[in-house]
């Protein structure tokens, strides 16, 4: 290898410690924050083996020269994708599990302004990386609450796992096992049905909510109706309590959705 190759990258590290810098309250945070980014890196490209893809935030390019701690939010340290699912984590040196009006602000700003962005996942500097993931859905709610918003132990896991975590709950999985549902059973069957109607009913009124920059996506979100939800969730359970479905009545399911979609 060329040993022009080897050379660091110093104009990418330079607007890398530059957008570290501007997050930083004091030189003091300012090497904490390098020292932790670390680490933060190491385990996310760690998880590369489950399919995860990491890479650095975007830098400030061109920033002024400003003293530390001008930023009160700023863009992600990281950049997480698996499939279709886009991450942003983010390392906040403070208390842990507390969030401030600037930072609550911000992660809501992030996922408004961004519609492909799926959560931000927000982590402290303490062994394993404590870490909440929060979606469009959940900023509403702690932007409802009195702040700064000091969140429960129980609602922070290292960092792997809440991304882990996050991830799968974006997936459609209802964790139903075959021994303990019997699709002929009447009540077990409206039980599901009833799961099923309110877990799409609040994806659908969360889609709702959120502010997209292309119109027809807004409107297309906004023709779906609690009429459509209910009949989608008939089509799914009748097929559920047959022993053996048709392939025509999986391209009825099929079409069906296809006629929502389009709406």
């Amino acid at each position: 290898m060329p040993e022009q190759d080897k050379r660091p990258d110093l104009i990418k590290e330079y607007l890398t410690r530059l957008r570290i810098q501007e997050k930083s309250q004091s030189f003091n945070e300012y090497a904490e924050r390098l020292a932790h980014l670390s680490e933060v890196r190491a385990i996310l490209e760690n998880l590369s083996a489950k399919g995860y893809a990491a890479s650095e935030g975007p830098s400030l390019l061109g920033a002024p020269d400003e003293p530390l701690g001008t930023a009160q939010w700023g863009p992600p340290d990281f950049v997480l994708l698996r499939e279709d699912v886009l991450i942003h984590v983010c390392l906040v040196i403070g208390p842990i599990g507390v969030l401030t009006s600037a930072q609550l602000q911000g992660i809501w700003n992030d996922l408004r302004e961004n519609p492909s962005l799926s959560g931000v996942a927000v982590c402290w500097p303490e062994r394993d990386y404590p870490t909440v993931a929060i979606d469009s859905f959940t900023i509403r709610s702690l932007l409802e609450r009195p702040v700064p918003v000091t969140l429960t132990a129980d609602s922070l896991s290292p960092l792997s796992d809440a991304i882990d975590t996050f991830f799968r709950a974006q997936l459609v999985d209802w964790n139903l096992s075959p021994t303990s549902l019997s699709f002929s059973s009447g009540q077990r069957i409206r039980e599901l049905g009833d799961a099923l109607r309110d877990k799409i009913g609040k994806t659908v009124s969360s889609e709702q909510s959120r502010e997209y920059e292309i119109p027809e996506k807004a409107d297309a979100l906004s023709r779906v109706s609690s009429s459509d939800i209910q009949e989608l969730v008939e089509t799914i359970t009748s097929l559920l309590t047959k022993q053996d479905a048709s392939s025509r009545e999986f391209a009825e399911l099929e079409d069906l959705i296809e006629r929502l979609r389009q709406r």
